[in-house]
């Protein structure tokens, strides 16, 4: 569950255009899943490739601040139920 919400994080960091500040959760929760979890239990590719894009990923989001805060309340929420 941690490390989900370290990932979960990280997108809601991705999608308010906060590169460092997502890897930096990217990266956390790889750590933990590496170190709790066979490969097979979790997505580790997408994990992945989502720490290897991100440097070089475009923000190409258009929604205000609020309607992005009000998805990231989403995905967290969506987490912890």
């Amino acid at each position: 569950l941690i490390a989900d919400l370290y990932d979960h994080i990280g997108l809601c960091y991705e999608s308010l255009s906060k590169a460092k500040t997502a890897l930096k959760y990217y990266k956390e929760a790889l750590s933990i899943y590496e170190e709790c979890l066979p490969a097979r239990l979790w997505n580790y590719e997408n994990l992945q490739q989502k720490i290897r894009q991100l440097p070089s990923k475009k923000n190409h989001d258009h929604r205000s601040p609020t309607a992005k805060l009000k998805m990231c309340s989403c995905i967290l929420s969506s987490v912890l139920e």
